[in-house]
């Protein structure tokens, strides 16, 4: 019986076919190897572009000077649904004195918002 042409044995065609399967996965577990190690030396490589990667991605995702304790001053603002005005007075009341440690400079902005958003509200009242 002619199964393919050129094999008339089906359990030649199995032998093969298993073969083909091995052989198959052979080179795809040697190309997940081969991108392992070519990550690994990547990150050997340059050190210092990982760093500033997570750096960058700390500064801008989860800042420090933003969370002082258990819950970050964006979860705040988004949870109580705050505007703008009073939203900036929580973030920079949150992190007054941690990020530059001019404390005294983040606790005006913070009262510059809230003035600024008392006098909106003023003004709508008018």
């Amino acid at each position: 019986m002619k199964t393919n042409g050129h094999i008339k044995d089906p359990k030649e065609l199995a032998k093969l076919n298993k073969q083909l399967r091995q052989s198959y996965n052979k080179q795809a577990e040697k190309q997940q190897t081969n991108k392992l190690a070519e990550m690994q030396e990547r990150q050997t490589q340059r050190p210092e572009h990982q760093e500033v990667e997570q750096m960058s991605e700390e500064k801008v995702d989860h800042p420090a000077h933003y969370n002082p304790g258990n819950i970050e001053a964006i979860s705040v603002i988004e949870d109580w649904s705050l505007d703008f005005h009073l939203g900036n007075v929580v973030k920079y009341i949150c992190r007054s004195g941690k990020k530059d440690g001019n404390e005294a400079e983040d606790l005006q902005k913070a009262f510059w918002y809230l003035q600024r958003k008392i006098k909106n509200l003023n003004s709508q009242e008018e």
